[in-house]
């Protein structure tokens, strides 16, 4: 490379700033941290007293975890839209890593997630009747 000239001064100012700010940063995370684990000790201490008076969160919804949704259409419709928005992603990304969405092209990636959108409803739609 004939005429490249690296700038080292600009790169150095850079580090530098770089540096600084997270430095700034951990001492205030740091205090934050250091604040909120004092706070804790002390609620701690305080729900330890209480929670030998009475019962614990746990004992109070045990009978609970086993109990059917109240709607669970609705939750399985849900179930069945993570589904197909996270197979959307999956398979968008999968096809773009090996090269069939190009970034030349443009509005290729947004097309291809619409298609794929359509294409995985018929797995949301199985998922979402197994489920209810």
């Amino acid at each position: 490379m004939v005429g490249a000239k690296v700038h080292w001064f600009s790169i150095l100012n850079s580090f530098m700033v770089i540096t600084f700010l997270a430095g700034i940063v951990l001492v205030i995370f740091l205090r934050t941290v250091r604040r909120d684990l004092t706070h804790y000790e002390e609620l701690d201490k305080e729900a330890q007293a209480q929670m030998n008076e009475e019962l614990s969160g746990w004992k109070l919804v045990v009978a609970d975890v086993f109990r059917a949704p109240s709607n669970p259409g609705l939750l399985s419709v849900m179930v069945g839209n993570v589904v197909q928005i996270l197979g959307m992603a999956v398979v968008t990304i999968m096809f773009a890593a090996l090269g069939f969405m190009s970034p030349a092209s443009r509005g290729t990636l947004v097309t291809g997630m619409l298609i794929f959108y359509m294409v995985l409803g018929n797995s949301a739609d199985y998922v979402a009747v197994r489920m209810w």
